[in-house]
């Protein structure tokens, strides 16, 4: 449903920049929002990246907690994993 109402923005911006002879204005604001949008992006992934580091070595420390998991126990495929005995074999 958003995907409409975005595309129906869009459009309606294009016809009424073009029935009032303004193309050149809407070029210029599209192309300003978009380097503004990708220095955005950019700046987002700059801190989720340092933000990324700080845990990875956070972790190793024993700065920060374990995650439990739900069951109070470990996660399902580790126990699975777990209880294989190191004698089986792979089939195949």
């Amino acid at each position: 449903m958003l995907n409409y109402l975005w595309s129906f923005m869009v459009i309606f911006s294009i016809l009424m920049a073009a029935f009032g002879g303004d193309m050149a204005g809407l070029t210029t604001e599209m192309l300003a929002s978009s380097q503004s949008a990708v220095k955005i992006c950019f700046d987002t992934c700059g801190i989720l990246a340092m933000w990324m580091g700080i845990m990875y070595i956070a972790e190793p420390c024993c700065w920060i907690p374990p995650t439990p998991h739900p069951d109070g126990g470990v996660p399902p495929a580790i126990g699975v994993y777990r209880r294989v005995s190191s004698s089986h074999r792979p089939r195949g």
